[in-house]
């Protein structure tokens, strides 16, 4: 029978390897991005506020950066992640900007 720290360093303690396949497809952060535009109806003070809900504080990221730099057995999580994150705000942003246009357009 293995040790604790015979499993932890045969696969991450982060996560398994197989843990992040969602993040990779092009659905997952539209996805996200559609279910959040929609809950803020186009309200500006909404908009902001999610954009800080979607994005990893800089701070953050930097943790996460070093972190995955000391234990690369976990950096290509955490890069999916962060790679993620930022998709959802690129979409995100898109949406928002198509909104506009539109009721620019409207108006």
């Amino acid at each position: 029978m293995a040790s604790t720290t015979q499993v932890q360093t045969r696969h991450s303690a982060f996560a398994p390897a197989d843990c992040f396949e969602w993040l990779d497809g092009d659905h997952a952060p539209r996805d996200e991005a559609r279910g959040l535009f929609v809950l803020i109806r186009g309200e500006a003070a909404a908009i902001e506020s999610v954009r800080d809900l979607i994005a990893v504080p800089p701070e953050i990221e930097a943790v996460l950066c070093l972190y995955a730099k000391h234990h690369p057995e976990d950096a290509r999580g955490i890069e999916r992640v962060l790679r993620f994150r930022k998709r959802v705000r690129e979409e995100f942003d898109r949406l928002v900007r198509g909104a506009t246009d539109v009721s620019a357009t409207v108006s």
